[in-house]
């Protein structure tokens, strides 16, 4: 395993100031959170050196970005760093290696940093304790599959609700990602003065509950009801510039750049929300379970006719995780959320390697861990005719 990469000096101290103030959190999952480095820290990488060969003739990025474990036990992230850089050189040497990519790794000289200061480690990242295990690699400049998924599921939804007739689906789809940032900003807490405030929260919340109605004209009440100071509070705990341009278009007739605008939507929690909002179904079911049930039917019918992923590139990530298993490499958390897709739907990424197997033991039973039903760690069946949501994503139109 090559770790020929220069590896970087920085200091207990470096690290700790890098994680309290020269960080910014850009994606979080299940496991993890994905950091980027802002501009005036990112000399600390001026002498790193992608790992392995290949990384290092041809890096995409100069700056990579840090990968932090929420709950990460001691050495949990060198783990995943090695079962990662693995990954990397069995695909970079395989035949799909210009389709298919593993994020190329950075050596950092160490993968645990000691924070002093725990409550603003977790007010600058979201991170709780006072130590991270982390990594750093390659940015991946594209979209998670569920992501992308739900991106066209609501292009598709407000298509069909346009040709059935119904009234004001682009509207009301801004207004329920409207309500549901109004809903969940932590922006309020930044307002040092109690009465403005307080003023901004009863602001937010007569805002909320008027675009419950689709025929409520907001960008009307914006322009000509709100005050410049209630408009200076509202765009301090939601920022709405893009919103109200979309909907001014709407009031307009014109016609809304809406693909473009949920393009840069990658909050996942916003875009299901909206999805459940303008989808009945999802809203009357009657426990979570039902809900979940139906949400994925939907999503799977408004992205069935789509074509989100050619039959092309769900060829090649078949080829990549059959390259890992002959290699005796199992990567076993393969799901929607773990594939990556750029955003010239041209390149697949494969990542989070934290629960892979790089070292299976597959005698007497090996037929399991290749079967496309699902039964395997490696589950194929999401890229193939028999498996789930993945089989519509990847079905091209009629």
């Amino acid at each position: 395993m090559g770790n020929e990469g220069k590896a970087m000096t920085l200091s207990r101290i470096d690290w700790e100031d890098l994680f309290l103030s020269g960080l910014c959190k850009i994606n979080e999952g299940n496991q993890g959170i994905i950091l980027s480095v802002d501009t005036a820290s990112q000399t600390v990488f001026q002498d790193a050196r992608p790992v392995g060969g290949a990384a290092r003739e041809s890096a995409p990025h100069a700056v990579p970005v840090i990968k932090a474990g929420k709950t990460a036990t001691p050495e949990s992230a060198k783990e995943e760093f090695d079962k990662q850089l693995r990954a990397y050189e069995i695909i970079t040497s395989s035949s799909v290696a210009k389709t298919l990519r593993v994020p190329m790794l950075w050596e950092t000289g160490c993968h645990r940093a000691d924070v002093g200061d725990a409550a603003l480690l977790r007010k600058k990242t979201g991170l709780i304790g006072d130590s991270v295990e982390f990594l750093a690699m390659e940015e991946v400049p594209g979209l998670d599959l569920a992501t992308f998924a739900y991106q066209q599921a609501l292009l598709e939804i407000i298509r069909c609700d346009i040709k059935e007739g119904y009234p004001r689906p682009m509207r009301a789809l801004l207004y329920s990602l409207l309500r549901y940032k109004l809903a969940n900003t932590t922006a309020f807490n930044d307002i040092e003065d109690k009465s403005t405030r307080t003023d901004a929260m009863r602001l937010a919340g007569q805002i909320r509950s008027s675009m419950r109605n689709a025929n409520y004209d907001f960008d009307r009440a914006w322009d000509d009801s709100l005050s410049e100071c209630d408009k200076e509070k509202f765009s301090a705990i939601c920022p709405i510039q893009q919103e109200l341009a979309l909907l001014r278009e709407i009031h307009e007739n014109q016609e809304p750049a809406l693909g473009a605008y949920l393009e840069n939507l990658t909050d996942v929690n916003l875009l299901e929300q909206a999805i459940v909002d303008l989808r009945p179904e999802c809203i009357l079911a009657r426990s979570p379970e039902e809900r979940r049930r139906k949400f994925v039917d939907v999503v799977r019918t408004h992205v069935a006719c789509r074509g989100l992923l050619s039959e092309e590139l769900c060829t090649v990530a078949r080829e990549a995780i059959t390259a890992l298993h002959k290699e005796g490499y199992y990567h076993c958390d393969l799901h929607e959320r773990n594939l990556m897709i750029s955003r010239d739907r041209k390149t697949i990424y494969l990542i989070d390697f934290g629960k892979s197997n790089p070292n299976g033991d597959v005698s007497g039973d090996a037929h399991n861990y290749h079967r496309f039903d699902g039964e395997g760690p490696d589950d194929f069946s999401i890229l193939s005719p028999a498996g789930g949501l993945l089989y519509s994503l990847t079905r091209n139109p009629e």
